[in-house]
């Protein structure tokens, strides 16, 4: 919630023109301000967090687990398990690489050339050059793909301009 500056005194520290947190009551439907300042509210939760600690690390626990979902990682795996575990893993690396499509190959071609011209116009011309995704990789409206389509070597300060959104070409 909010804080707003009062001019009311605190009710246990006494004092004036400090921070009051807004609180909202459903029931009502109104906002009011709390009776004591952010600084004695912050005391009177360090201290609930020191006398308490089992239950705040088991609030976070919960608000992790929440976030995140459950752990999948197992801590005591045996030897062989771990052995099997880096094959497999393997075996799906074998794969993939057997699977590579030509877009794959292009993509890779792509993006050593880009890098290879970022190199040589840093070298030759005064400016700064980036390599950069014409849709951004993780925008906020869109996506996009690593793929050689969407691959492009621009001034930094273009790039810095474009940021994390998407600017079409053509308009």
């Amino acid at each position: 919630m909010p804080y707003i500056v009062a001019s009311g005194p605190c009710k246990k520290c006494g004092q004036t023109d400090t921070l009051f947190r807004v609180k909202h009551n459903r029931t009502n439907n109104k906002d009011y301000l709390q009776t004591s300042c952010k600084d004695c509210e912050r005391k009177v939760t360090r201290k609930h967090q020191e006398e308490n600690r089992q239950y705040w690390r088991d609030l976070n626990n919960a608000s992790y687990l929440r976030k995140v979902g459950a752990l999948t990682r197992v801590i005591g795996r045996t030897e062989a398990d771990r052995v099997a575990r880096a094959r497999e893993k393997a075996n799906r690396r074998i794969a993939y690489v057997k699977t590579a499509s030509f877009a794959d190959e292009l993509t890779t071609f792509v993006y050593k050339e880009a890098v290879r011209l970022r190199k040589q116009r840093n070298a030759t011309l005064p400016i700064p050059w980036e390599i950069d995704h014409i849709v951004p990789f993780k925008g906020k409206i869109v996506s996009g793909l690593h793929i050689w389509s969407n691959i492009r070597v621009i001034p930094r300060s273009e790039n810095a301009k474009k940021g994390n959104k998407y600017v079409p070409l053509y308009d």
